[in-house]
């Protein structure tokens, strides 16, 4: 059982380090255009990815459903969820877009130059409409998961990150007789590649299905009213957390922001490093779910047993085999990122903290896997509630009234949250993992 959830983890693992791949390069390609640019493109990350992980969170229930109905041998009932899932998607691509023009054109009530919330807009804009090339591959590619088919999915992204840097040098400096359009360029870059990346995985989609499932054409349904409200009921409690953790952070960084520009400046490398580290146990989370998803539509308790156990195996391995990599490379991998001395010192004093979550969230990932594979993600979100938001935060604040808050501090309050959440999640687990008569009842 560790080979089938590792044939799924690595390719999922090589997409996520690829999407964040694209985030860093743009980053690094706007540095040129100078300080308000990059700025915007900071402020517009930050937008951007506190209201995508809602939606992507929403559909992370598609691999679950369609999972768990092939365990049951009912491909009919299957290929329904992956149509449905494909108007859930356009629908949260309207409600997603909207708020974030509607942040886009009322910047002004935020403290920022003019010159920066003009920057902004100029990247926003063509970002928001990104949104829906992005949600409806994140969509295909999530029901592809669940036909255990992976790779392509893994190429696709692998090779638009050179698409992406490409387009990025043509668009932001004006290259092939074409006008420089500076920042926006980047927004434009992102939407024409996730085009391209949709374009891609839906030609090769259509050719899996029709192979799989055995049919000779393969055409969407009808809107389901009733399959897209169980679809919703399934993950807006997964997106309602993604959006809780992304929401913490955010916060933290504006109180970080309020000691000093060096304690926001480490906590951002460090964070940074944290994010894409995190794409590891993420993506062990999301092949866990897949694989419990089937065994739970087989209503086979002792495979889903076993899967837990043999995932948590996993998920302990990475995040000591993390955990020790930060702590002997961490010298020279901040002396690339800090700009100081006085950054480079704050910075280091995080690194064990770095290291222990990263223990902590190789449990975690096994724990939010198991129960997203038998369809029951409130838990998660309870978590996250419990965790950072009661016991980080209270933590951090109770540190406040004794001492000057710092950048330590608070990522003590943050390593205590996280601990809290897989405490509280993995106990969920076991105590229902215990009782084979919720499990059947559940399916």
């Amino acid at each position: 059982m560790s080979k089938q959830i590792l044939n799924l983890f690595f390719p999922i693992m090589l997409s996520q380090i690829g999407l964040f791949a694209m985030i860093l390069i743009d980053t690094y390609m706007v540095k040129g255009l100078g300080a308000n640019s990059l700025a915007a493109m900071g402020l517009s990350t930050t937008l951007f990815f506190t209201i995508f992980p809602l939606g992507s969170g929403i559909l992370l229930a598609i691999d679950s459903m369609v999972a768990k109905d092939l365990g049951r041998l009912n491909p009919s009932q299957a290929l329904s969820w992956f149509s449905q899932s494909i108007f859930l998607a356009i629908l949260i691509f309207l409600f997603s877009t909207a708020i974030l023009l509607a942040i886009s054109h009322n910047l002004s009530f935020l403290p920022l130059s003019s010159a920066v919330i003009v920057e902004t807009q100029k990247y926003l804009k063509p970002l928001a409409f990104c949104l829906l090339p992005y949600y409806l591959f994140f969509c295909i590619r999530q029901f592809l998961t669940a036909l255990g088919s992976v790779r392509f999915a893994s190429l696709i992204i692998v090779g638009s990150v050179f698409v992406n840097s490409a387009l990025d040098w043509v668009l932001i400096n004006g290259k092939l007789g074409l006008p420089a359009f500076g920042i926006a360029g980047v927004g434009w870059a992102a939407m024409l590649t996730r085009s391209l990346m949709l374009l891609m995985i839906s030609l090769y989609a259509v050719v899996k299905i029709k192979k799989y499932f055995n049919l000779l054409q393969f055409k969407l349904e009808r809107p389901n009213t009733a399959m897209i409200k169980e679809l919703l009921r399934i993950g807006l409690p997964i997106g309602g957390k993604s959006l809780l953790r992304s929401s913490f952070f955010v916060i933290l960084s504006f109180w970080i922001g309020s000691v000093s520009a060096e304690a926001l400046a480490a906590h951002t490398i460090v964070q940074n490093i944290g994010s894409f580290l995190f794409m590891i146990p993420f993506s062990l989370t999301m092949a866990l779910a897949t694989i419990m998803a089937q065994a739970f539509g087989q209503q086979n308790q002792l495979k889903m047993h076993h899967l837990y156990r043999n995932a948590l195996g996993i998920g302990l391995s990475i995040g000591i085999a993390l955990a020790l990599l930060i702590l002997i490379f961490a010298q020279g991998l901040l002396g690339i990122f800090s700009p100081s001395p006085s950054v480079y010192s704050l910075s280091l004093q995080l690194m064990p903290l770095l290291a222990a979550i990263q223990i902590i969230d190789g449990v975690f990932a096994c724990a939010i896997g198991a129960l997203r594979g038998v369809q029951l993600n409130k838990p998660s979100l309870k978590a996250t509630l419990y965790g950072l938001w009661l016991a980080g935060l209270s933590s951090i604040f109770l540190l406040s009234r004794f001492q000057r808050i710092d950048a330590r501090a608070i990522w003590y309050g943050i390593a205590l949250g996280l601990f809290v959440s897989c405490v509280y999640l993995t106990q969920v687990w076991l105590k229902l993992n215990k009782s084979a008569n919720t499990m059947a009842l559940k399916a």
